[in-house]
């Protein structure tokens, strides 16, 4: 085996993946919040679905790229079942913010699933992302 083979070699072992600072391996470049969402509403009475992808600094989601957001309820009625970047509080936003009204004419407790489709980007690559997310209503009589 010649020297420039093992230095190269080595040099590949030392130096081992590249990484930005942006992240760790576990960390996701992104976070949903749901925190304006309605979690105890009146049966009858119409509450809100909040729902924001929030990107750590240097990420964005791509406005350009698909985005898909389903809605489901369990036991409630939602204003709408599907969602694209035209229903944001801010189409263009790097921070997408989403509102949805629902009711519901049963008590108890329901679920609201969304399933969501969306490309996070820093200025070097966009990454295609699912989520799956739940909130829990509490609806009262």
């Amino acid at each position: 085996m010649s020297l420039p083979i093992i230095l190269s070699f080595g040099l590949a072992i030392v130096s081992g993946p590249k990484n930005d600072g942006k992240t760790n391996s576990d960390e996701k470049p992104y976070r949903i919040d749901l925190s304006g969402t309605t979690l105890k509403v009146k049966a009858g009475a119409e509450g809100g679905l909040s729902l924001q992808i929030k990107p750590i600094e240097g990420y964005h989601v791509s406005a350009e790229a698909p985005l898909k957001i389903s809605l489901t309820g369990d036991g409630l009625t939602l204003a709408k079942n599907q969602l694209g970047h035209q229903d944001a509080d801010d189409p263009k936003s790097a921070a997408p913010r989403f509102k949805v009204a629902f009711s519901s004419k049963a008590k108890g407790e329901r679920v609201i699933n969304a399933d969501a489709l969306f490309f996070v980007c820093s200025e070097s690559l966009c990454e295609r992302k699912t989520e799956k997310v739940a909130v829990r209503v509490d609806v009262s009589p």
